[in-house]
C-alpha cells in the first residue's frame, strides 16, 4: 500500500535522479536545493518571492506596479487614498523553526555590501517563505523579522488577514503622527 499525496505535499525528488532532459537548472528541484545552489539562484528565488506577492495582491483586487532597480522598495501598492511602498524579502527554509528575514538591501558582493534600510525607505513589508507559499506583511520597522513555522497554517489559511493589518498597523500611525 502506497502513502498518499496531498497537493502542496509532494515527496521530494530523489537527490539521485538525474535532471529531467531539458531542464533549465537544477532549481527544478527546488525546495530540496543545497546552499550552493540556492546562493547561485539568489536572484531568480528573490524574483519568484516577488511575483508570490504580485500574485496574492493582483487577486486580492490591488494594483501593484514594479518599482525601478535603484528604488530601497520592490514594488509599489494602490490601497484605496494611498500609495505603499513594498519592500518584498524572501527566504527558502527556515532555521531553528522560524523563518527569519534580514532587512537588509544590497548583496554581500556588491560594492556597498549589505546595509541596513533607512527608517522610511518603505511603507510595508512582505516577507515571503518560498518553500511555503505564504507571505506574512508587516509594517515594523525591525532589522530583523521573523515569524515560526507554526504561523505557516494560518497564513495559508488566510493569507490576507496580516495585509489587513498591515493596512490598519499603517493608516494607524499616519494618524498618531499627523
Amino acid at each position: 500500500m502506497s502513502q498518499l499525496v496531498f497537493p502542496g505535499l509532494l515527496p521530494p525528488l530523489a537527490p539521485s535522479a538525474p535532471l529531467p532532459f531539458g531542464a533549465p537548472s537544477p532549481l527544478i528541484r527546488y525546495p530540496d536545493v543545497s546552499g550552493p545552489v540556492r546562493a547561485t539562484y539568489a536572484k531568480r528565488i528573490g524574483a519568484a518571492g516577488e511575483k508570490l506577492v504580485d500574485s496574492l495582491l493582483t487577486r486580492w483586487g490591488f494594483y501593484v506596479v514594479a518599482a525601478p532597480e535603484s528604488e530601497p522598495y520592490d514594488c509599489l501598492v494602490f490601497v484605496a487614498d494611498e500609495l505603499l511602498r513594498m519592500q518584498i524579502k524572501t527566504v527558502t527554509h527556515p532555521r531553528a523553526g522560524w523563518y527569519r528575514f534580514a532587512m537588509e538591501q544590497g548583496y554581500r558582493r556588491s560594492p556597498s555590501g549589505r546595509r541596513t534600510y533607512e527608517d522610511d525607505a518603505f511603507d510595508i513589508a512582505a516577507l515571503v517563505a518560498l518553500p511555503e507559499n505564504v507571505v506574512f506583511f508587516t509594517t515594523e520597522p525591525r532589522k530583523q523579522h521573523r515569524f515560526p513555522v507554526s504561523d505557516v497554517f494560518n497564513l495559508r489559511a488566510r493569507p490576507q488577514v496580516s495585509f489587513l493589518e498591515a493596512i490598519a498597523s499603517r493608516r494607524e500611525r499616519r494618524e498618531i503622527g499627523s
